[in-house]
């Protein structure tokens, strides 16, 4: 492709797509802002995706006061121990980061990796986190990324695959209680979850037609497929959820936040008002 465009004379550029995505919430770095630090928690690995949450950063701080200044140093540990040495350090000067801002970032998840099972709006804590990263089904070696630029602003890159499956962004700004924080939104990818089944599973069913429905077992339980096209040998279902593939959002306020009493601990799930009907 490079090639082919200085042989066309024509500019060919590249990049990230999450500083023009989507923002949950939809806003942007007041021009002009006094950043103080920043951090963007990530899914992937190193080349693949740490290449995304910079640019994604990147696009928010480079706002700020002063413009782009370049940057002083730079650190970057992998693995497990490292990344978990850093969360309990408690600051960015001591080696980590602004525990404010991590929490922040995980809060806005929206793909965030449930810890215990029922509990998908459960925050982490550090042990279940250290528990996600070291798992035997999660293969990929977290990563954090600290450097400073020559402002002052402090920067924390921290990719921790297997606790999160997005991108989110924090910063702290100068004067403000409370961090700035947003989801770097992508849409969902495209779904495939297409099987060929022989016929002879069907051979107890009259008339077997495209578009009939049945309810079959799985790993994760019952789920609905549907026959989309009937061969000799091989039957082609569909087994995505109905809604795969589509952009669901939800509008969604925190009312009241009190601590679970010890029957609905014990259950695994909250209880509504006048206890529960199982």
């Amino acid at each position: 492709m490079v090639q082919l465009s200085r042989e066309l004379d024509f500019p060919l550029l590249a990049g990230s797509s999450l500083p023009v995505t989507r923002r949950l919430p939809q806003v942007d770095m007041t021009l002009g802002a006094r950043v103080e630090e920043a951090m963007c928690v990530a899914v992937g690995g190193v080349d693949g995706y740490d290449i995304h949450a910079l640019e994604a950063m990147q696009s928010m701080v480079e706002r700020r006061r002063g413009g782009e200044s370049g940057v002083a140093w730079i650190h970057a540990v992998r693995g497990p121990e490292a990344v978990m040495a850093a969360l309990r350090s408690g600051s960015f000067d001591a080696g980590g980061w602004d525990p404010e801002l991590f929490r922040a970032c995980l809060c806005r998840s929206h793909r965030l990796v449930p810890t215990r099972q029922g509990f998908n709006h459960h925050l982490p804590s550090s042990d279940e986190i250290q528990g996600r990263m070291t798992a035997e089904d999660n293969s990929t070696t977290s990563v954090l990324y600290r450097y400073q630029h020559r402002d002052g602003l402090k920067m924390s890159m921290l990719l921790i695959e297997g606790v999160v499956n997005d991108f989110t962004f924090a910063a702290r700004l100068a004067g403000k209680q409370k961090p700035l924080s947003l989801q770097m939104f992508l849409p969902p990818r495209e779904v495939c979850n297409f099987q060929g089944v022989p016929c002879s599973e069907f051979e107890d069913i009259e008339d077997l037609a495209e578009g009939m429905e049945f309810e079959v077992e799985s790993d994760a339980g019952p789920v609905v497929i549907t026959v989309v096209e009937i061969g000799d040998e091989i039957v082609q279902v569909d087994g995505n959820h109905a809604l795969a593939g589509m952009n669901l959002n939800f509008d969604v306020t925190v009312c009241d936040v009190r601590e679970a009493t010890a029957e609905e601990i014990e259950h695994g799930h909250a209880h509504g008002e006048g206890g529960h009907s199982h």
